[in-house]
């Protein structure tokens, strides 16, 4: 932060189905009145709308359920006891889905079995015959 900002907002980590955020918040200005502050998630659908509130200690937040390859706008606001309020928001989008990587790979490690199996198979015959 510098000497302007009272509050920045991170991402810590982005997953298929989660975010991890956490912020920082200019302790020379608000903390000896903060009461609370609180976590919004807005989606780009703006009907859909997700908010919590976070206790003053806590300076990290892990908001679930979401949807994969998805833009999210995470906004965080802190007020004091004087009803005088600060923002800071962050865009991040969620991951990808793994498991079509997942699938893939089964479908190759599959493959190379029925291969190597089929090697196997006619070796032994071989050293039959």
């Amino acid at each position: 932060l510098d000497g302007t900002q009272v509050l920045k907002i991170y991402v810590k980590q982005a997953e298929s189905h989660s975010i991890l955020v956490s912020w920082k918040v200019n302790s020379n200005v608000m903390t000896s009145n903060l009461k609370w502050s609180s976590a919004t998630m807005k989606i780009d659908n703006p009907h859909i709308t997700y908010t919590a509130r976070v206790p003053v200690d806590v300076h990290e937040y892990n908001l679930t359920h979401l949807q994969p390859s998805t833009d999210y706008e995470v906004c965080l606001t802190v007020s004091n006891i004087h009803q005088q309020t600060q923002k800071s928001c962050v865009n991040v989008t969620t991951k990808n889905a793994a498991f079509a990587l997942d699938i893939t790979d089964q479908e190759t490690s599959t493959a190379l079995a029925a291969v190597m199996g089929s090697m196997f198979a006619v070796i032994s015959l071989a050293s039959v015959s």
